[in-house]
This record gives structure tokens, sequence and C-alpha cells, in this order.
């Protein structure tokens, strides 16, 4: 007996020598990262000291309720489980829909929407698989974590056993093993209902991938085939051979789209029915916010530019709403969409008419009808032998319909061109390319090109109408804008304040050009061009010219165009609002807030110069080098400039010149009204503007008259009869200064008896004013004055007088008598 406990006792001894050994090789062949656990794992074969099972076990069991906590699914699993089998049963009818309507023929405009609706459909399942995924990696962590703490208190219950354990200890160790293998059951029934859920989210992630792979594969049918003809002429038999069963063709049609609308209905991931409600409210709100924005703008000269959107709440709310649903919801289902075109149209109109030439309002109304038969045409007999005559005779009318829009008085153009708006062009002109279009399109219907015709077709007629959804967008948004400068308390930022009528305009030339990019780029869209114009515009941008080690792309360099733009608007922006709102706040001088504003710009600038650079891909450390080794050379050659930068610079930091002040240097007398990087502009009395160097400035003499302050002594010499008595007079002169509002009171106005002329005995009237742009007038007032209180005074103005006296010369002989 001794010997078989020494035995194991040595036994014991070497197994726990070799312990760190093998433990260093089991970690050294284990190459996954490390991922977050509860608690930090111990070696994964070290036995547990019998002094330490009790704390161990502690620890053991706090991480077990840890580990069945996170075992329990959560309630994002709960919700991807219960509402995994109607979504997979859904994408898979939606899958069946899609595949019978592409084995028809489909037009560009339904597949470019079909592509839209599928990636938003793929998207909840592809954030399903990537929860999964997680949820499943995280399980298996927690298995993983359980074989190691299973291994290392199966080894302890080894050794216990062999050193003759007591018994409390023998079952601590032992229901710890067994409370293991309860969590570990526990976790792999998660795990394996984790990725039995994994698998059909997959399921369904292939149905949306399988679609969209069909959908891109007909795109690339259709857009090969459009200079192909694939029907007879219209004109020949075949093409009225299938005729009588159209009908049926028709129907199918009508109960396809029902059940698109009503499977719409049911889905509540499309958001019709929070749609509706939110429809409602907004509605009330814009309802409240016409009648508050009324009053406010109620004492207004000019109306405002958005003032006018809130006319129409209904309308208005209906725009607001679209949008708001394209945010949440994403894209509609291409029948849904088709009724809400339809819809829109109403509103659309509303909102549009009042803003544009009367002459105009016929032909909204044209489209709004144009647009209707369109939609019914591709509805009901899109892809059957009714769909080329119909699609014939919806040409023939647009074509009709502009040509006596053109040659009436809507589109007409005036005799005289100089009267045209040019909003009225514009118009004039996109009738005119939308007339060649629509002759196009009913001659491939005629010849049997029927894929180009559709194309053509829905590209006028969707282009037209997505310009008459942007135009009532920008002025919806607009009246969005004018309600926020209305508010509290952006009403009370200054540059609101003053000029909210210019923020307004700005906005709307914003939205304007944001509205052009989105025509374009839907209107791709509509004719299915958008994928292979992106590819190409993706081709243009990624190419490059390189020379050595340098290499730019046309993306680069538009890159860094775009960082000095973006760069120079917030420049003006903030030196816009600087001067708006906060230099007039805290009290600095004209000059001091230009200085200022001129080196934000500066510096603003120069940043963006460092940005494109570092855009462009340059190292710009290889660019200081370069710039230190070329400035010696650009020293001497650039010097005058550089000259007259640094003494912009001078006057900036210096400030012995403001804009503002009035300057006399050279010869050259005005007001300063702008400091600039290399030269200044002085504006002289006569309107000329002259550019002045800064390095002038800097060196030569100059005359700053409103350096200090802005008050100007003015001098009026006044010369009177010698019959009017000094003292009077100039109690005279300075009652008059005096009584001018524009005459400063300190110091007073002088008058000063400064000595006796010819005719007259001479006065000086000296007064100071603070209104030194307006000197000179003042001076003629004063003259004016002192001229009427001359008059009611009885002092007269003498003028000179001079007495000629003829003296006859003694040796001259005189003077013959005058005949009589």
């Amino acid at each position: 007996m001794i010997v078989t406990v020494s035995l194991a006792r040595m036994f014991l001894i070497v197994l726990l020598l070799l312990t760190p050994v093998v433990c260093g090789e089991a970690a050294d062949q284990k190459t996954p990262a490390p991922r977050e656990a509860p608690a930090p794992a111990p070696p994964a074969s070290q036995v547990i000291p019998l002094a330490e099972v009790a704390s161990r076990a502690t620890e053991v069991e706090a991480l077990l309720r840890t580990f069945e906590a996170m075992g329990t699914p959560g309630r994002k699993i709960e919700a991807i489980r219960s509402e995994l089998p109607a979504e997979n049963a859904r994408l898979g009818l939606e899958l069946q829909r899609t595949l019978s309507i592409l084995r028809g023929q489909p037009t560009l405009e339904w597949l470019e929407g079909a592509q839209e609706l599928w990636v938003e459909w793929q998207r909840p399942m592809t954030i399903w698989l990537s929860e999964l995924t997680q949820w499943a990696g995280q399980l298996q962590e927690n298995l993983t974590r359980l074989a190691d703490e299973q291994r290392r208190w199966t080894q302890t219950q080894d050794a216990a056993r062999a050193t003759t354990a007591p018994g409390s200890t023998m079952q601590r160790i032992a229901g710890i093993l067994a409370a293991i293998e309860q969590v570990q059951k526990t976790l792999e029934d998660q795990r394996a209902m984790v990725l039995d859920l994994q698998g059909r989210v997959v399921e369904g992630v292939s149905r949306c991938q399988t679609a969209r792979a069909q959908i891109a594969e007909v795109q690339k049918h259709v857009l090969e085939g459009l200079l192909v003809r694939d029907h007879p002429p219209l004109w020949s038999r075949d093409s009225w051979s299938a005729w009588p069963g159209g009908s049926h063709g028709v129907r199918a049609k009508a109960a396809d789209w029902w059940e698109g609308i009503t499977l719409s209905l049911r889905h509540r991931a499309e958001g019709l029915a929070p749609t509706v409600v939110f429809l409602l409210v907004l509605t009330v709100l814009l309802w409240a916010a016409r009648r508050w924005v009324d009053r406010e703008t109620a004492t207004e000269e000019a109306p405002s530019l958005g003032a006018a959107a809130f006319d129409r709440p209904l309308s208005a709310a209906t725009f607001v709403t679209m949008l708001v649903h394209l945010i949440v919801y994403g894209a509609f289902r291409p029948v849904v969409r088709d009724v809400i075109g339809v819809v829109l149209l109403v509103p659309t109109i509303r909102l549009t008419a009042p803003v544009v030439d009367p002459r105009v309002v016929p032909g909204l109304f044209m489209l709004a009808a144009l647009f209707t038969y369109d939609t019914v045409r591709r509805v009901l007999v899109g892809g059957l032998v009714f769909e080329r005559p119909l699609l014939a005779l919806e040409m023939l009318a647009a074509i009709l319909a502009l040509g006596y829009a053109l040659r009436s008085g809507t589109l007409r153009r005036p005799r005289a061109r100089a009267g045209e708006s040019e909003r009225l062009i514009s118009l004039r002109s996109g009738a005119c390319l939308a007339l060649l279009l629509c002759a196009a399109s009913l001659v491939a219907v005629v010849l049997g090109y029927l894929r180009l015709a559709r194309l053509l077709a829905s590209g006028v007629l969707g282009s037209a109408y997505l310009a008459l959804l942007l135009a009532a967008g920008i002025r919806v948004v607009t009246g969005v804008a004018t309600l926020v400068f209305l508010m509290w308390p952006v009403r009370l930022l200054g540059m609101v304040e003053r000029h909210r009528d210019l923020l307004e305009r700005r906005t709307h030339r914003v939205l304007l050009w944001f509205a052009v990019g989105v025509w374009i780029v839907r209107s791709l869209g509509y004719v299915g061009l958008l994928g292979p114009v992106a590819t190409l515009g993706q081709s243009l941008l990624t190419a490059k010219v390189e020379r050595g080690a340098l290499s730019i792309s046309v993306e680069d360099v538009l890159a860094f165009v775009l960082t000095l733009w973006v760069a120079y608007l917030l420049s003006a922006f903030l030196r816009f609002a600087l001067e708006e709102d906060v230099y007039p706040r805290v009290g600095l001088t004209r000059g001091m807030s230009y200085a200022l504003s001129s080196l934000l710009n500066y510096v603003l600038l120069t940043l963006g110069v460092l940005a494109g650079l570092a855009v462009l891909g340059l190292d710009l450390t290889k660019l200081t080098i370069m710039a230190s080794a070329f400035g010696v050379g650009i020293g001497f050659g650039l010097q005058s400039v550089v000259n007259n930068f640094v003494s912009g610079l001078i006057l900036l930091f210096e400030r012995p010149i403001h804009v503002g002040d009035t300057i006399e240097a050279g010869g050259i007398m005005g007001s300063v009204r702008r400091i600039g990087i290399r030269s200044s502009v002085v504006r002289t009395w006569q309107g000329a503007e002259i550019i002045v160097p800064n390095a002038q400035l800097v060196t030569d003499r100059v005359t700053n008259w409103t350096l200090s302050d802005r008050q100007r002594l003015i001098e009026l010499p006044v010369g009177v009869s010698y019959s009017a008595h000094p003292k009077k007079v100039t109690e005279m002169l300075e009652a008059v200064a005096q009584g001018h509002p524009q005459v400063l009171r300190q110091p007073p106005p002088r008058a000063f008896f400064t000595g006796f002329g010819d005719s007259s005995i001479n006065f000086e009237l000296r007064a100071w004013t603070d209104q030194f742009d307006q000197w000179f007038q003042i001076r003629s007032e004063l003259a004016t004055a002192v001229f009427d209180a001359s008059q009611a005074a009885g002092i007269s103005f003498p003028f000179p007088q001079r007495e000629v006296r003829l003296l006859q010369d003694p040796s001259a002989p005189p003077a013959a008598a005058p005949p009589p």
C-alpha cells in the first residue's frame, strides 16, 4: 500500500512538471485570434490544487450562469425566428412573380425598379445573416471555453482521486462537471437552432441574389437588342394575327397588378399604413404652419419666395411624406410606384401651377394625361399584341400636343426675342427635343423596334414627369426653409434678419442644382441606362496619367477642384456669418473686422490647397523640399510680387490703413475699398477706382484722414463789406454753425477775423463734423445759411471795384477835334 501511494505521488509530481510544457505546445498550436469572453481563460490542462477547488468552483459557477444567460436567445434572434418563415415564403412568391414577368417583355423602367426593390428586400436578410453569424461565433467560443473547463476539472477529479481527497471536495468537483455538461447541452441546442436559422436566411439571400442576377441578365439582353427589330412592321398581317386572344392577357395582367397591390398592403416592411398616418399628421401641421407664416409675413411688401408653398398644405405634405417613406422604407415595388405616380399628379400640378408661366399650365395637364395613359398601357397591355398600336397612338397624341404648343401661344417664340424669358426659352428647347424623341419613338414602333420605342417613350414622359415632381419639391423645401428662417431663435440672427431674401434665393439655387443632378440620374434610370453610364463614368474617373513616380487620375483632379471649391464656399459663409452676427455684437471696428476676415480667408484657402494636394496623393514633405528649392529663384523673379504680398500682410496686421478710411497718397485721394493680397483699391471722389500696390502704401508717405476718428474740420472763408461790425459778424457766423445739426458741439465752432481785403473785411468759419463722407455737403449748407443770415442782418457782400483814370501825356500833340 505504501509503495502504491509512493508511485502515485511520483506520477502526480511528474504530471505536474510536464503540464507547463504540454500547455505551451498546445497554446502554440492554436492560431485563431482570441475573441472577447466573460472572463480570462486559464490554461487548458492545468490541475487545480485541492486548496483552490472551492474558490475556483465559485468562479466557474458564476461563469456557467453567465454562459447560460448568454445562451438564451435575445429579442433579435427571437424576432428573426418568428419573422423568417413568413419572409422566406414571401420572397419565394415574389421570386416566382419576378421570373414570370421576366419571361415576358418587361420594360427597362420596370427592370430598374425591380432591381432596386430586390436590393431593399435583400438588405434585412443580410443584416439577419450578420447577426446570426455573430451569435453563432459567440456560442462556439463559449462551447470551446466550456470544453477547456471540462478538461481541467476532469483532470482535477482524476488527481483528487489519486490523492484520496475528501468526499466533499469530490462532490463539489462532480457537481461542477455536471453543471458544465448541462450548460454545454443548452449551448449546443442553441447553436443548432442558430445554424438552422442561418441556413434558412442564406436561402432567402440566395433567392434575392437569384432575382437580381436574372434581372441584370434581362437588362443586358434588352440593351443589346435595342437596335434589333423584335416585331414585324405595324402594317403587316403578322402584327394583328394574335389580336383575338389578347383579352386573356389583359385580364392576366390586371390580376397580376392587383396581386402586387395586395402583397404590398400585407407586407408591413413596406410601411404603407404608417405612411398614411404620417401624411394626415403632417397635413395638419402644415395647415397650422400656413396660418403662422401668413401672420409673420403679412407686413412684408414683397411676398416671400417660400411662403407661398404653404398655400397647398395637403400637396406639400404629400411630397414630404413620400420623401420620408423613401428614406425610411426604401424603394416601392413597381405596381405601387405606378399608382403613387398617377396619384401624385394632382398635388404636383397644384403646387407647380401658381409659380409657372400661365401659358405653360395647359402643358402640365397634357403631361398628366399622357403619363396616366402611359402607366395604364404599361400595366395592362405591356408585352401584349395591343401594346404597339396603343404606344403608337400615345406618341402621335404627344406629337400633336407638342406641335400645337409650339405653334400656338403656349410656347411660341415672340417676335422680339429680347423679351422672351430664359425659363420660356428652356421650356421651348425641351419641348423641341421631346417632339423629336416622340417622333423617333413613333417611327420605331411602326417599323417593329418595340424595345427602342419603349425606351424613347419612357425617357420622354418619365423625364418630364420627374422634372415636374422636382419643381414642386423645390417649392416645398424652399417653404420649409422659409419656415425655419422665421422661427425662434434663427430669426434673431443678424444675417437672417437683414438678408432673409438672399438666404432664400441661395437656398433655392442650391436646391435647383441638386434637382438637376437628381433629374439626370433618375432620367437615366427611367430608360435603364443608369448602370452602363455609371460604369462608363467610373472607368473615366479611374483613368490615370502616369509620369515616372507621379500618377494622377481624373478622379483625383476632380477631388482637388472640389476641395478648393468647398474651402472657398466655407470661407465665404464664415466671413458672411462673422460680419453679420459676430462683429456687430463684439463692437469691432470696420478695419479690424476686415483684417480678421481676410486672415481667415487666407488660412482656409491655404488649408484647402494643402488638403487638395493631399487628395491628389502628393507627398507634402517632398512638396516642401521643392518649394524650398525654388523659393530663392521665385523670390528673385517675383520680387515685386512678394514685396507687395508682405506689404499686404503688414497692412492687415499693423493696420495703419483700414477699409473705409480716406487716404491721400501719391497725388490720389479717396476711400479704401479693399486691401488685397497684392494690391489695394482706392475709390476717388470722382468715382474712379485706383489699383495701388501694397508696397506703395507701406513705404511711401500716406495721409490717413480717418485713422483715429472720422472727424473733419470744415473751413469756410467769408468776406463782408467794410460797413459791417466785425464782432457782430463773428457772432453771426458762430450762431449759424451751431444751428447746423451735423456740426459738432465739441469742439465748438469758431469764427476768426483774418484780415482786411481790397474790397472786404475777411473772416473764416471753422467747424468740426463727424460725418466725414458728407463734409463737402455740410460746407455747402453752411455757406447757404451764412448768406441767408447775412441778408437778414443787413450785411452785404462787396464785390471788387476798380476806378480807371486816363492821364494826358504833355508831349503828345493835342487830339484833333471830332468832325461836326
